[in-house]
């Protein structure tokens, strides 16, 4: 049996050499799920990109966001908000409900799975007000949400993976009843030029159990996004035959959901 593994992009929405690098590698059948920005000044011609395109294979949902934008505030700011219990829950609440509206009323449905920009969805508070927010709007039929549960090693990032686990800590006990989550997770790094994505994707197909998760942040040449260079470098190792080759050797379907077995993969 082949393993299933969820490779999603994060940021569509952010840019259009984001997106259009998103779609162009769904369509190939290099990624199963994008997560969406629906804060982004261009939200709606994205939307409009995503809804014309090959790609109902794939799990499209929520990138849950405040720090990035208008109306954002410093992610140090919300750490320290978070794990000093000073978190404004009504907030929280608001503003996903308006980045859901927002994903539904352009999108004619529901968002897949959520998850957060900069993991925010998992930091204390803020997790508890979206749990309760999903279920009350979703019911039994809530979305899925990515648990960012980052290994120690496999990166060249351990201060940024303690600092995640430590603000993770606690997130499936949050999670409702109803709600399915990845079981491991991967793709953290430094996102520097020199850092060497091939080898660390090749490494992370390899460790992650059936119904893990790797995250990627991949963009066309065009880009002038941050981290510029390794978005580039993701987009083109993950578009290479090199990477569909590395697909079929270890066995891989790329799924869309933490508990199936269905192929998205095309080779």
């Amino acid at each position: 049996m082949k393993k299933g593994i969820i490779l999603c992009a994060d940021d569509f929405g952010m840019s259009d050499s984001v997106n259009h690098a998103i779609i162009e590698l769904i369509e190939l059948g290099r990624l199963s799920a994008t997560s969406c920005m629906t804060t982004m000044p261009n939200w709606q011609s994205a939307a409009h990109l995503l809804k014309n395109s090959q790609s109902s294979q794939a799990a499209i949902g929520l990138h849950f966001n405040l720090t990035e934008g208008e109306h954002s505030q410093p992610l140090n700011r919300l750490i320290v908000q978070s794990l000093s219990s000073k978190i404004n829950t009504d907030h929280i609440v608001m503003t996903l409900r308006q980045q859901l509206d927002a994903f539904e009323n352009t999108l004619g449905y529901a968002p897949t799975f959520v998850d957060g920009h900069q993991h925010v969805h998992a930091f204390p508070g803020i997790r508890t007000a979206i749990m309760t927010e999903l279920q009350q709007r979703y019911g039994d039929n809530q979305p899925w949400v990515r648990d960012p549960i980052t290994p120690l090693t496999g990166h060249d990032s351990l201060l940024k993976a303690v600092i995640i686990r430590t603000l993770q800590f606690g997130f499936r006990h949050s999670l409702n009843k109803h709600t399915h989550t990845n079981n491991s997770f991967a793709g953290l790094y430094s996102l520097t030029p020199e850092a060497d994505f091939p080898a660390m994707m090749v490494q992370w197909l390899s460790q992650l159990s059936h119904g893990g998760l790797i995250m990627c942040h991949p963009a066309s040449e065009t880009s002038q996004d941050e981290h510029a260079q390794a978005r580039i470098r993701e987009y083109q190792y993950l578009a290479s035959d090199q990477f569909g080759d590395t697909l079929d050797q270890l066995n891989i379907n790329l799924v869309n959901h933490p508990s199936d077995t269905t192929a998205s993969h095309k080779g």
